[in-house]
């Protein structure tokens, strides 16, 4: 039996992510495969008002969505106001919104504009991204 809401795309805005460094994060960097680790850096933080445009609670799974790829991280919910904007650490998972970079430069990590909407899928493994990096750089 079919559901409706199986083919009615969910509701999509778009944001700036900003990412930023975590004291938190920096004291679990030595257990990169941690829970702890990947929890927090599994993580963007959003507007509250952004979060109910898209119909998403505090803890469900988004997909973010660049020009240079995409991840399935969890929402937390932010009261302060800063519609249009979120906050995502520096990690392997903000790497695969980030511009793509040459050889020895820095990802654009700073400013990363995204389309953001509620999803259903798990949040993204960490092996699976380390997996896409090394076939992108191998190729």
């Amino acid at each position: 039996m079919f559901r409706i809401s199986e083919f009615i795309k969910p509701p999509e805005i778009e944001i700036t992510v900003v990412t930023y460094r975590s004291i938190f994060q920096a004291e679990h960097a030595h257990e990169k495969f941690g829970d702890a680790y990947v929890s927090h850096s599994a993580e963007v933080v959003m507007d509250a008002r952004d979060m109910e445009r898209i119909g998403v609670k505090d803890g469900e799974n988004v997909k973010l969505q660049g020009e240079h790829g995409s991840v399935v991280v969890r929402a937390r919910r932010d009261d302060e106001r800063h519609e249009g904007i979120a906050f995502m650490c520096n990690s392997i998972f903000a790497n695969l919104l980030a511009t793509p970079t040459q050889q020895h430069a820095l990802p654009s990590l700073k400013r990363i504009r995204v389309r953001v909407s509620a999803t259903k899928e798990k949040i993204t493994d960490m092996r699976d991204i380390i997996r896409m990096k090394s076939s992108v750089t191998s190729s």
